[in-house]
C-alpha cells in the first residue's frame, strides 16, 4: 500500500503550492474500529485496490508542513457540528484541512 510512497507525494504536491492553500483529506483509519478494519483489508486483499486504511499518528503525518485547522484530524461529525463532539454515528475515517503558511 505504501510502495508508492503517498507520504511523498503529498509532500511534492505541498512544495507546489502558493501559501493560504489548503489540503482537505478524509481517509480511512485502522485504529478506529479495530477489528472491523482488520476484517475488511483481508477482504481488499485480493482485490486490485486495496482498502489502505492507516492509523491516525499515519495520516496526521500527511498534515506534514500544513497548519492544521479547528477542529482538526476528527471525525466527519465534528466537522458537521462546528467541533462539537456528538454523541451520533461513528464513522471509520478522518477528516481534516491543513493551511499552507
Amino acid at each position: 500500500m505504501d510502495a508508492e510512497d503517498p507520504h511523498a507525494l503529498v509532500a511534492r504536491y505541498r512544495d507546489a503550492l502558493a501559501a493560504g492553500s489548503r489540503l482537505i483529506l478524509s481517509h480511512l483509519a485502522s485504529d478506529a474500529f479495530p477489528e472491523r478494519m482488520a476484517q475488511a483489508e483481508r477482504v481488499y486483499q485480493g482485490a486490485s485496490a486495496r482498502l489502505g486504511a492507516r492509523p491516525r499518528a499515519r495520516i496526521l503525518e500527511f498534515f506534514d508542513g500544513f497548519e492544521l485547522l479547528h477542529p482538526g484530524l476528527t471525525g466527519p461529525r465534528e466537522w458537521l457540528d462546528r467541533g462539537v463532539v456528538t454523541d451520533g454515528e461513528r464513522f471509520a475515517g478522518l477528516v481534516g484541512v491543513g493551511e499552507l503558511r
